[in-house]
C-alpha cells in the first residue's frame, strides 16, 4: 500500500515541494465560507452524530476545506460517528465481555457485540474520510479533466 502522500502545502512549507509531482489537474472546489451557519442536521442522526456534524462542519469551514460536494460524506461521517459513541458508550456500561446461554441452558462466557460494532464503524469512518477527499492528502490524488483547456489547446494548435 505505501505511505499516504503529504499535502502540497506540507512539502512546500518543509521545502521539498518538487513542480513536477504537483498534480495539476485536482479538482479546485470552492469552499463553504468561513462563518457559515451549519443548514438542516440529517434528523436520522443520534445525539452524538449531530454534535459531530455541528462541531466538523465549523471546524472544515473554518479550514476552508469544506465544500458543498462534501456536506454528504460528512453526513455520512456523523452517522458512522454517532453509533461508534454510542457503541463505545455500551461497552463501558455493559463490558467488554458478557455472558451468554445456549439452548441447553449452559451460560459462557463471549466478547460484546458492541465491540464489533464499534471496530466497524471506525474503521468506515476512516474510510470515509479519505474516500471523500476530506483529508489534504488524499484531495491532492484526485484528478480532473478540464475539457476547455483542450479545447483552447487544439485552436491555438490549428490556428
Amino acid at each position: 500500500m505505501g505511505r499516504n502522500a503529504l499535502p502540497d502545502a506540507v512539502k512546500a512549507a518543509k521545502g521539498t515541494l518538487q513542480p513536477c509531482r504537483v498534480n495539476k489537474n485536482k479538482p479546485q472546489v470552492e469552499a463553504i465560507p468561513e462563518g457559515t451557519k451549519v443548514g438542516k442536521i440529517p434528523a436520522h442522526l443520534n445525539k452524538y452524530g449531530r454534535i459531530f456534524y455541528k462541531d466538523m462542519f465549523a471546524r472544515l469551514t473554518e479550514m476552508g476545506v469544506l465544500s458543498e460536494n462534501d456536506l454528504t460524506g460528512l453526513e455520512l461521517m456523523a452517522s458512522e460517528y454517532g453509533v461508534y459513541i454510542e457503541a463505545q458508550h455500551r461497552l463501558k456500561a455493559e463490558g467488554y465481555v458478557i455472558e451468554g446461554t445456549n439452548k441447553n441452558g449452559a451460560t459462557y462466557t463471549m466478547v460484546s457485540p458492541w465491540m464489533n460494532i464499534a471496530a466497524t464503524k471506525l474503521k468506515l469512518l476512516n474510510g470515509m474520510m479519505s474516500k471523500y477527499g476530506l483529508n489534504p492528502s488524499d484531495r491532492d490524488k484526485i484528478t480532473t479533466v478540464n475539457l476547455t483547456d483542450d479545447k483552447d489547446e487544439l485552436e491555438s494548435f490549428l490556428n
